[in-house]
């Protein structure tokens, strides 16, 4: 699978212990993730990524107590809604629920509006229906 979807240019990517920001937008994505990640790089660093209304992802874990891992599950998140297909999308969301990170909401609405409030594209967007999103989305299971 190419990266080349994953990485715009103008946008963030999140190593573990750094964030990267392609700023040239003739250039390659894949060749500027592999000098950013190349020793002798130093990477850009970017302000904070919020939504659009400013709020941090509201389904963080109550386990997370630190403002820095908070705003780094928030980076994730951000990260997370812009990948390419809703099946990915989901995917990496149970991750981060498995890990305790976020608290991912029984009901699938109310997660997708959260989701979309976090930059989703809306339903408009072909693969980024409700219906698609209910299909592929794991809801907890309540013990």
């Amino acid at each position: 699978m190419s990266t080349k979807n994953y990485f715009a240019p103008g946008s963030n990517y999140y190593d573990h212990h750094r964030e990267i920001t392609f700023n040239n937008p003739g250039a390659n994505a894949v060749d500027l993730l592999r000098a950013a990640l190349a020793e002798d790089v130093e990477p850009i660093q970017a302000e904070p990524v919020q939504s659009p209304s400013g709020e941090l992802f509201k389904y963080i874990h109550v386990a997370v107590t630190s403002e820095d891992e908070r705003l780094q599950i928030h980076r994730m998140v951000s990260n997370i809604v812009h990948l390419p297909k809703m099946q990915q999308v989901c995917d990496e969301l149970y991750k981060l629920m498995k890990n305790k990170k976020v608290l991912c909401s029984i009901n699938p609405d109310s997660m997708l509006v959260e989701l979309r409030r976090m930059g989703l594209p809306d339903a408009s967007q072909e693969g980024f229906s409700d219906k698609n999103f209910s299909h592929y989305y794991k809801a907890p299971k309540l013990d």
